[in-house]
This record gives structure tokens, C-alpha cells and sequence, in this order.
């Protein structure tokens, strides 16, 4: 809460609050759809090309307003991509892989050296 307060002060005019809130939703919106298409492919077993086809039209959708949003960067747009970034940067990469040392692979439990 005091993190909600210190944005909106920082922002000061409710435009620059709307530009990064813009920015951070059509970003996720690219996110979904990329995850979209994994569950596609893995989950319900789809074809690449189908799965592809589907994903495509809603990637260019979401990739259109992520564009258009692009031009509100310099009125607070850089925020949740700078946020986004620290995020990303500082998180170890155990996180990211989904393998903690010490412990076998959930992928292939048996030799867990394979484990990226």
C-alpha cells in the first residue's frame, strides 16, 4: 500500500499514471499470449500450425497496442518496464530454471545433471 501511495505521488498527474498502466497491461497481454500458445502446443496437444495460427492473431493484436503504448514512455511508460527489468535481473536464475541445487529435476528425476 504505501508502494500504491509513493507511485501516485511520484506520478503526480493521473495521465502519467494511465501511460504506465497502459504500457504494463498491453506488456502482459504479450505475455499471455505467448503462454497461450505453450498450453496449445503442450497441454492440449494442438499442432504447431494451429497453435501458431492462433497465437499469431492475438500476438499482433496485443503487439499493436503495446506499440501504440510505446508513445507514452517519456510521461511514465518507462516505470513497469524498469520494474520489470530489476525484477528480472535480480531473480536467480534457480527461480527461473525451476531447479533448485541439490535436488533432482523435475523433468528427468532420474539424472538430474540434464537439468539446465
Amino acid at each position: 500500500m504505501i508502494a500504491t501511495f509513493g507511485l501516485t505521488l511520484f506520478f503526480g498527474k493521473s495521465d502519467h499514471l494511465a501511460a504506465a498502466f497502459g504500457i504494463a497491461v498491453s506488456a502482459t497481454k504479450i505475455l499471455t499470449t505467448g503462454l497461450l500458445f505453450i498450453a496449445m502446443r503442450d497441454v492440449w496437444g494442438w499442432s504447431l500450425f494451429a497453435s501458431a495460427a492462433v497465437a499469431g492473431v492475438f500476438f499482433c493484436i496485443d503487439a499493436g497496442f503495446f506499440l501504440a503504448n510505446l508513445t507514452n514512455l517519456a510521461q511514465g511508460g518507462y516505470v513497469p518496464l524498469l520494474l520489470a527489468a530489476l525484477v528480472f535481473h535480480y531473480s536467480p536464475p534457480t527461480r527461473l530454471s525451476g531447479h533448485w541445487p541439490g535436488r533432482p529435476c523435475r523433468r528427468h528425476p532420474e539424472t538430474p545433471e540434464r537439468c539446465p
